[in-house]
């Protein structure tokens, strides 16, 4: 084989415009800031106090602490005090209480007067305390002591401590049915589907069959331009890769470019050397008739739409899918060799 011609040009490509398949929201996914950036009060509950209710922020990262108002026992506003760091999935806004109050008093009979320690289980939480009176042999009335914190379900309020007597009883109130949403949640994906109209079932492919890029425009499109943009071809490969933002295996990354600031700019990339934005492909890259694709752009900092009016109508790429196989791509009726006199890439030549 000639020295300037390392692999033979099995077909080219050309995917032009959005997708017409995979246009569902579900063809997105949900990226999370590194830090927190603000709440959403969903729902504020009731019998919440300021003193007694806990809000905390549970996820990969660390650091994140916020401040809350309660009015009238339902939390009205979430702040972020400090937005941590490291939070590369989705974090929990966990709301827990202490107990606020009792109710449901029931005073029993036969008890011996007096005023006792409260027994207090289960809820979840810890660190609640208290004491009732015993007056006329029956439960008079219930101290609150210490709200405790971190209680989900209201504690069970024992009064087993007071001799001689039955039938006491009382409920514990504490906060509940608040949540709140971590807001600047983005989605900065898409999946698009390119049918092949069964137009290269027939090829024969190796293993070392390789794609490479020739051309690719990714359109600067409303929080997307001004930012680093990858595209990955969306199939298994030889090539081993692992995705540290989207902890996936598979779907090597085919290109990466940064975009122009300007909404509405064109962005080509172009390229004709198999050393440069070119991975391996698997022998039946064809045989499923389509081709999918999937745009990211890691860096966003805000929600890219990538649906309405579908602003990704003017990408394209054309791909070249080259094969070093010569008994597998010997047919003379294919495309030519590859090579970089052909392209008018200047690139020095290593010996094999």
């Amino acid at each position: 084989m000639d020295r300037n011609i390392k692999y033979k040009t099995i077909c080219r490509v050309g995917i032009y415009g959005d997708d017409d398949i995979n246009t569902l929201s579900n063809s997105q996914y949900n990226i999370y800031p590194s830090s927190i950036t603000g709440i959403t009060v969903v729902n504020g509950g009731s019998n919440y106090s300021q003193s007694a209710t806990q809000i905390n922020i549970i996820g990969s990262g660390s650091g994140a602490t916020v401040s809350f108002n309660v009015t009238s026992g339902v939390i009205s506003t979430i702040t972020v005090t400090n937005g941590g760091v490291g939070y590369t999935n989705y974090a929990n806004i966990v709301i827990t209480s202490g107990i606020t109050n009792t109710s449901s008093i029931v005073a029993g009979s036969g008890y011996t007067n007096g005023t006792y320690n409260l027994i207090i289980t289960g809820g979840g939480g810890s660190g609640a305390s208290g004491t009732f009176t015993i007056t006329s042999g029956g439960l008079a009335s219930i101290t609150i002591v210490s709200a405790g914190t971190g209680y989900i379900t209201a504690p069970i309020l024992s009064f087993a401590n007071a001799p001689g007597g039955s039938g006491a009883s009382a409920t514990a109130v504490i906060g509940s049915g608040a949540m709140a949403n971590i807001s600047g949640i983005y989605t900065n994906s898409k999946r698009m589907r390119f049918p092949l109209n069964n137009a290269l079932n027939d090829l024969k492919l190796s293993q070392n069959a390789r794609c490479v890029v020739e051309t690719c425009n990714i359109p600067s499109i409303t929080n997307l331009a001004g930012k680093y943009v990858l595209l990955r071809l969306v199939t298994s490969s030889q090539d081993k890769t692992c995705d540290t933002k989207k902890f996936l295996n598979g779907n090597p990354i085919l290109v990466s470019m940064a975009t122009q600031t300007t909404v509405g700019a064109t962005n080509v990339l172009y390229n004709a050397s198999e050393f440069f934005y070119n991975i391996n492909v698997p022998t039946n890259i064809f045989s499923q008739g389509y081709i999918d694709m999937e745009i990211e752009v890691p860096s966003a900092t805000a929600n890219i739409d990538f649906l309405t009016n579908k602003p990704l109508n003017t990408f394209f790429i054309n791909l070249i899918i080259v094969d070093e196989d010569p008994l597998l791509t010997k047919d003379l009726t294919l495309a030519p060799p590859i090579d970089y006199n052909h392209y008018n890439v200047n690139m020095p030549i290593r010996n094999y």
